[in-house]
């Protein structure tokens, strides 16, 4: 595994889709406060690039098996750990928006004054009566 990431920025980008400085700091976060411990036969990186490669490229347990020469019980639990371990970093990473004040004068909310708030993707038709127009 260090040999892929230490290779080059161009095969970490390939495996893990992001080169090999934010890999690395990303490995530093997720032990230092997600809390992530390696075990006695797999080492954080791999742990993080098992989990990275699976959402990167959709891979399934068992291609996994083979890409990384783990048994499928052992990606399963690695997965499931860097999963818990990125779920603890959702309030450094995820922050919430400030809400737009009623007296914004920011010319990118002019449009949307007296909306009630984001819809969910859905198509509501609004016809507007003519004394509106």
């Amino acid at each position: 595994m260090r040999c892929i990431v230490s290779h080059g920025d161009i095969s970490c980008t390939m495996l893990v889709r992001m080169n090999c400085k934010t890999f690395q700091k990303l490995c530093t976060l997720l032990r230092d406060v997600g809390g992530l411990r390696c075990s006695w036969n797999i080492e954080i990186d791999e742990m993080v690039a098992i989990f990275l490669y699976t959402i990167a490229h959709n891979e399934k347990n068992r291609q996994l098996q083979v890409t990384f020469r783990r048994s499928g019980e052992t990606i399963c639990k690695v997965i499931k750990t860097v999963l818990n371990s990125v779920l603890k970093l959702h309030s450094l990473l995820l922050r919430k928006p400030k809400p737009v004040l009623e007296d914004s004068d920011d010319p990118k909310w002019k449009h949307f004054k007296n909306c009630l708030g984001a819809l969910d993707g859905t198509i509501v038709n609004v016809r507007a009566t003519k004394e509106n127009q």
